[in-house]
């Protein structure tokens, strides 16, 4: 008796399947692959400016909400930071680290402002 393993064991292939069986399963196999393939199956009935948007947010979805979010929090950290700055301009004491806070807050956010901008329109 053969080992069992992930297959099934040859006796049973002879007692389940004929070869022609198998044959007609790979056939049907590759009907499928030729019909997924094929460049004459149905077209979309979808107008192609909505196919291209839609394809463009499913690249890189939420963008619109994901940017709104970036210019609110860079323009808070940017206003933390210009009140921070004519405080010490004005001679007022200010903690190193809240300085430290909105700095690094301002540059990360930059930062993913600028790293999330639309790159197609640069080419």
């Amino acid at each position: 008796m053969p080992m069992s393993g992930i297959e099934p064991p040859t006796y049973w292939l002879r007692i389940s399947c004929s070869t022609p069986e198998l044959h007609r399963h790979r056939i049907n196999v590759s009907l499928l692959n030729l019909f997924l393939s094929n460049p004459n199956k149905p077209k979309s009935n979808l107008d192609p400016n909505l196919r291209s948007r839609l394809l463009k947010e499913s690249k890189n979805p939420f963008r619109g909400l994901r940017r709104a979010i970036w210019i609110a929090l860079f323009g808070s950290a940017g206003l933390g930071f210009l009140i921070m700055f004519s405080k010490i301009i004005t001679g007022e004491s200010v903690a190193f680290n809240d300085l430290a806070i909105q700095t690094s807050a301002l540059v990360i956010l930059g930062f993913l402002l600028f790293k999330d901008r639309n790159k197609e329109k640069q080419n």
